[in-house]
């Protein structure tokens, strides 16, 4: 079952393959632990609105001022207005999603939009200058791979233990893509049982 798991073959597959209950396999899937890090200077951000349409400002001011502010980052986000929010030490790369249409001397010509661009930026509050991609496509590869790993029905609450735990497990496997998860898997239990053993002593 944790092969068939671990290949993404659906839970339908698996129960009629193995002959087993929709809840074993639910069971496999819960991590024993996990843990978290965050990338230094830069972040991209992909508004998740609570209705249709672009997140509003109303909504994304808290999680700003909550996440973001005082960090020293660049955030990369699409152009949706309420991005343009001035959040201490942020500084904000945006790309345009549609193309635009421009005069050039007599005529109008079309634009295409620019997915991806390269930037240099001073990262904010310090003197330091980096090179970074402007664009959302890391932010949007992310969201569907993590999208493809969640199991949700009618049930999944938002905030629930065992989707936190599906989204940690996901982002584990995202940040190890490429690599063998059994080795990195071994390692990091070798990793949490050596902070164990010395928390305890």
């Amino acid at each position: 079952m944790m092969m068939l798991l671990l290949n993404h073959v659906p839970h339908a597959a698996i129960h009629r393959l193995l002959q087993s209950n929709h809840e074993a396999i639910e069971d496999m899937q819960k991590p024993a632990f996990y843990f978290g890090t965050s990338p230094p200077y830069t972040t991209t951000w992909q508004g998740q609105s609570s209705g249709p349409g672009p997140v509003r400002k109303v909504e994304w001011k808290p999680l700003a001022q909550k996440w973001l502010q005082g960090r020293q980052i660049i955030l990369h986000t699409d152009s949706a207005k309420s991005y343009k929010l001035q959040v201490p030490d942020v500084l904000r790369d945006r790309v345009v999603h549609k193309k635009k249409r421009v005069k050039v001397g007599t005529k109008f010509r079309w634009i295409a939009p620019k997915y991806v661009e390269m930037q240099r930026r001073k990262v904010p509050g310090s003197k330091k200058v980096i090179k970074c991609k402007s664009g959302t496509q890391f932010i949007d590869r992310c969201w569907k791979f993590l999208k493809e790993r969640l199991n949700i029905n009618q049930h999944t609450r938002v905030g629930s233990q065992f989707l936190k735990l599906q989204l940690r497990s996901a982002q584990y496997e995202y940040w190890r893509r490429g690599q063998d998860l059994w080795i990195d898997t071994g390692v990091l239990v070798q990793w949490f049982l050596a902070s164990t053993v010395q928390a305890a002593g």
